[in-house]
């Protein structure tokens, strides 16, 4: 039985992977080191960016400092923590419109449904449930274990 992090650490990945944007270079990117001789690489969060220099705050001491673009060829692009939203667009990425007209859809009341072509609800569109209060992907386990289901 995989843990919570392990599901959400496979699920991420797979959502960064289908969605290039979480991967630009902006405001809430998380980057790493990639040459370090430290058991624990340091993990940055970019705040702003400019034309020559990314301005990024140490995850953990909440250092402040900027970055060359000649200096990140030393770092490793991690990314956006994924939202609901992005695994709302990586959900209906799985489908070809042309072919396939299954949507998958968030109520106001935090329900996800997977909707069919012909828009009938039944007992099987119910997907999950997420808390809109958190936004983000990690704070969802019920959201974390069904994206896992289907990888």
């Amino acid at each position: 039985m995989k843990t919570k992090e392990e599901k959400l650490r496979a699920v991420t990945e797979d959502i960064r992977a289908k969605l290039p944007r979480l991967k630009e270079l902006e405001k809430g990117c998380k980057l790493m080191e990639s040459y370090t001789t430290s058991m624990y690489p340091q993990e940055l969060e970019i705040l702003h960016r400019d034309k020559n220099t990314v301005w990024v705050q140490d995850c953990h001491s909440l250092t402040i400092s900027g970055i060359s673009r000649n200096e990140l060829s030393f770092y490793i692009i991690i990314g956006k923590e994924p939202t609901i939203l992005d695994c709302l667009e990586y959900l209906n990425s799985f489908h070809n419109p042309i072919k396939d007209a299954t949507i998958y859809e968030l109520l106001g009341n935090g329900n996800i449904l997977k909707i069919n072509d012909d828009y009938a609800l039944n007992d099987n569109c119910f997907c999950c449930s997420v808390d809109l209060s958190k936004p983000l992907l990690k704070d969802n386990d019920e959201l974390i274990n069904f994206l896992y289901e289907l990888l």
